[in-house]
């Protein structure tokens, strides 16, 4: 079928061609190279039905990615998160040290993500024990009065 990654990791650098790499519902097609010092990336997404494209850098500086498309954005990494992504149903804000947080508005719901504890409206999820406590009123944007949750 042509669809994978190919590339070579070398003792000057890296460069791998991604041609319709699928990981979950995520599906990748483009390129990474360069030398050790400062590796440039230019991909295109898909997922869900939304496509975007995604050019950055990895260096001396961090990590830079710069989407365009369904997702509009900037996120940076070095030493922690930052940056904020919009999308058609709203938008997220990373942040944090290591796996970051999100939080933001997503289908006029506030939401934050702190792994594994997921917030939407008033109802918490702690997605690695799969619990959940808490009530709220959720999808009012979608819904003439919206959908009481309570756990």
């Amino acid at each position: 079928s042509g669809a994978g990654v190919s590339g070579e990791v070398g003792p000057k650098g890296v460069a791998f061609r991604f041609e319709g790499f699928r990981y979950g519902p995520l599906t990748l097609s483009g390129r990474m190279e360069g030398p050790w010092r400062e590796v440039g990336l230019n991909l295109a997404l898909m997922a869900w039905g939304r496509k975007a494209e995604v050019e950055g850098r990895y260096g001396g500086e961090g990590l830079v990615l710069e989407f365009h498309g369904d997702l509009e954005g900037q996120v940076a990494w070095q030493e922690a998160w930052k940056g904020k992504v919009a999308f058609k149903e709203g938008s997220l804000e990373l942040s944090g040290k290591q796996v970051p947080e999100l939080q933001g508005e997503v289908l006029g719901e506030r939401v934050r993500l702190a792994w594994p504890r997921l917030e939407v409206g008033g109802v918490r999820l702690d997605l690695a024990a799969r619990q959940a406590e808490g009530e709220g009123r959720i999808l009012k944007a979608l819904l003439p009065v919206g959908l009481g949750v309570m756990w």
